[in-house]
């Protein structure tokens, strides 16, 4: 097939592999655009990195098919493509740089022919210009987590995969680096490809990600969309603390009305129940405040910036945030909602 503008990155279609016994991926299906920068987000066991080295062709699809700028490079009754023939770069959690050559020599193994200039440039796009003769040994986590994203760009890939490069890091350098990581990709338009378990890095770097369980691609989307609209509890808690609050319909289609512990709501979307995030709770010292609704503190977590509260409010249990120090446990306290439609979801986990 030619390789055309509209071709996408990556299209998988029912994808799935095993190692001889249940599927670790099983049918995914998934689109990542030219340029895009998509993150695989799950917990250990959910088979986002098993799906990652499928993508560079360290692991076989046993069942579905994987095309790459619009060449089919495995399934579909084809030989798989051999991983340096895809012309994908590989970061790895642990950089995978070799310990008897220089900085230099490990960039210039990825290159067809040893060039210095080449080198030199690499290594100025990473931050670290005049390190080619140094030992790899003598350099710092972050340093060697540079030596291999620019090892990654000298083979001038059209994709690179991302194995949790920085979570070796600490996290200040990690912010530091996952930035200028990201700035990279972006001027030289390359699309990527991360594989991450914290869900504030994915949300920092991703145009587009996919939550990750049990093998099973759950939703894909913005970061924004999925935070807002997830699909179900599972996908809900993956991005961060929520509430879910069940609720009994009044109304019927657009904007519809329905009771709960947090009141009369306007809702969006399907499913049983309202999904609340702490930001969109305010907590007042009076439980009878005007538009509250009654609640005891149950629980309070410290957080530096913030206190983590959790309240009971008839038979829902709410997760919010308050100013350190302003909410005592045991406290009877009114919760109002900061805003005016709240999204459905399934108050069930997704299969």
């Amino acid at each position: 097939m030619s390789e055309a503008v509209s071709e996408a990155a990556i299209t998988l279609r029912r994808a799935s592999v095993s190692y001889g016994g249940p599927d670790v991926v099983r049918a995914v299906d998934l689109r990542v655009e030219r340029g895009e920068i998509h993150v695989l987000l799950g917990q250990s066991g959910s088979g986002k990195t098993t799906l990652l080295r499928a993508i560079a062709g360290f692991e076989a699809l046993s069942g579905g098919e994987l095309q790459l700028f619009g060449e089919t490079v495995d399934g579909a009754g084809k030989r798989p493509v051999p991983p340096e023939r895809r012309q994908v770069g590989v970061v790895f959690q642990d950089y995978a740089l070799f310990p008897h050559l220089d900085v230099g020599e490990n960039l210039a193994f990825g290159m067809r022919a040893r060039d210095p200039g080449r080198i030199d440039e690499l290594l100025a796009a990473v931050g670290l210009e005049g390190y080619g003769r140094r030992p790899v040994s003598a350099l710092s986590g972050g340093e060697q987590q540079r030596v291999a994203l620019a090892r990654a760009l000298a083979q001038s890939p059209r994709m690179i995969l991302f194995d949790e490069p920085f979570s070796n890091l600490n996290p200040s350098l990690r912010r530091s680096l996952r930035r200028q990581t990201v700035e990279i990709l972006r001027e030289r338009a390359i699309t990527a490809v991360f594989v991450t378990h914290d869900r504030d890095e994915a949300f920092a770097i991703a145009t587009k990600l996919s939550v990750m369980a049990r093998g099973a691609l759950l939703q894909s989307g913005t970061p924004h969309a999925l935070y807002a609209a997830p699909r179900d509890l599972e996908v809900a808690s993956a991005l961060g603390d929520c509430s879910i609050v069940a609720v009994t319909d009044t109304g019927a289609g657009a904007g519809a009305r329905c009771d709960s512990a947090l009141g009369a709501l306007t809702t969006t979307g399907t499913g049983d129940a309202v999904l609340v995030r702490p930001e969109q709770l305010a907590i007042e010292d009076d439980a009878a405040a005007p538009e509250c609704v009654p609640a005891m503190v149950e629980r309070v977590e410290y957080c530096g910036d913030c206190d983590r509260v959790e309240l009971r409010a008839g038979d829902a249990l709410l997760v919010a945030r308050a100013p350190a120090g302003s909410c005592a446990l045991g406290a009877r306290v009114g919760v109002a909602l900061r805003v005016r439609e709240l999204p459905r979801v399934n108050a069930q986990r997704g299969a």
